[in-house]
């Protein structure tokens, strides 16, 4: 069975891209620790200042609701809410 992962997207109001890479970094750092997680990143495109990228990947899709559920990724959510201009996810599976 292959794991499940996600790329999310989200498309920044103008400069706030530092702010919501602070906030992404510690939401990564709390998910890294659930034992469903297997990796999740924050990236930022290099020529994109209006753009941050999570790159995350689980054992399985349920992993990932229970990831939802927990406190700091509600928090980060609610958060970053007034950053965003647009949002976009994509599913996979990981092979």
């Amino acid at each position: 069975m292959s794991a499940f992962a996600i790329v999310a997207t989200h498309h920044l109001k103008q400069g706030k891209r530092e702010a919501w890479a602070a906030l992404a970094a510690i939401n990564a750092v709390e998910a890294r620790k659930e034992q469903g997680c297997l990796q999740f990143d924050v990236v930022l495109p290099r020529d994109r200042p209006d753009m941050g990228i999570l790159i995350e990947r689980y054992v399985d899709e349920a992993a990932w609701n229970w990831h939802f559920e927990q406190s700091y990724c509600r928090d980060f959510m609610q958060a970053i809410e007034t950053m965003l201009v647009d949002r976009t996810r994509v599913l996979c599976d990981a092979v």
